[in-house]
């Protein structure tokens, strides 16, 4: 008998069949969105960006508002050499310390009163056996202050098995004006996407994309999630207007995750679910798309 996520697994291998054959000008379109991308093959690097490549980190408020320092490889932060979905991967181990993130500057697309773009990565790891008990967020946009509003992907802390989700949570009196506690809010008062199923494990890499769409336009604004390059569910209906200050943005990375993390990229616009099809099928990732990327 065929689970729901079976299903979901042969209609994510049907797409990725077709992708393949994807004609040239929507791996071009693909390549002109590219904003970031980190192979994780040879360091912790960026190998492209339109903005600062460094991955970097912080430890303390006072460090984080000066620009962190540089991340580097060590015991609990390595490159693992072939072990990713596509080459290397990044991998952090729990006792790590410090907050990792790239940059937004021009890496990410803020340059408008509407927000849009996509967050692609894959993931390894097992969040039930693996993860600290905190909520692990393996990909967040993130401004000065949580009340400005933010993006994440993130496991949470204390249900088992644990829920994986995608919440675009705007300025804070939009969605939470009685200041309830996160979990005490049931999942329809949320702005998120949760699963269901439980796609992900030590031996198994699992694709995650988000997307997000007119943000601070009002209700007009949405995001959807996607695994192994099929939509699981949309954010819509909500007021996502965000209070950022562009230049305090930042990309952060692998907080309390633990396991492997591979091909991050960000693109300037929500993509399609046929282009989020075909950067699921991409031979050798992102880095397809690098040739005809434009800095």
């Amino acid at each position: 008998m065929r689970t729901p996520w079976m299903q979901l697994s042969l209609v994510s291998a049907l797409l990725a069949s077709l992708a393949v054959g994807a004609p040239t000008v929507a791996l071009e379109s693909l390549s002109r969105s590219l904003r970031l991308h980190a192979s994780f093959d040879e360091g912790l690097t960026a190998d492209y960006a339109r903005g600062d490549p460094g991955l970097r980190l912080f430890r303390t408020g006072a460090e984080r508002k000066t620009g962190g320092i540089a991340a580097t490889v060590g015991d609990q932060l390595s490159i693992a050499p072939q072990a990713g979905r596509h080459g290397g991967a990044l991998h952090r181990g729990v006792e790590h310390q410090g907050r990792l993130f790239y940059r937004s500057g021009d890496n990410l697309r803020l340059d408008k009163p509407e927000l849009s773009g996509t967050v692609s990565v894959w993931l390894r790891t097992d969040p039930d056996e693996d993860m600290p008990r905190a909520f692990c967020d393996p990909v967040m946009l993130i401004g000065d202050n949580h009340r400005d509003g933010f993006l994440f992907v993130e496991w949470s802390k204390d249900h088992a098995p644990r829920r994986f989700r995608y919440a675009i949570l705007p300025e804070y009196a939009r969605w939470n004006a009685d200041d309830r506690e996160w979990e005490s809010i049931p999942d329809g008062e949320r702005p998120m996407v949760q699963l269901s199923e439980r796609p992900f494990g030590r031996d198994r890499w699992v694709h995650v994309v988000f997307t997000y769409d007119r943000l601070n336009a009002g209700e007009a604004a949405r995001g959807s999630l996607y695994i192994d390059g099929v939509a699981v569910g949309s954010i819509a209906g909500w007021d996502l207007t965000l209070a950022w200050d562009p230049a305090s943005v930042i990309i952060a990375l692998a907080w309390n995750y633990v396991g492997f993390l591979d091909d991050l990229a960000i693109f300037d616009r929500a993509l399609t679910a046929t282009e989020i099809a075909t950067l699921h099928a991409l031979p050798e990732g992102v880095a397809d798309l690098r040739d005809s990327a434009t800095p």
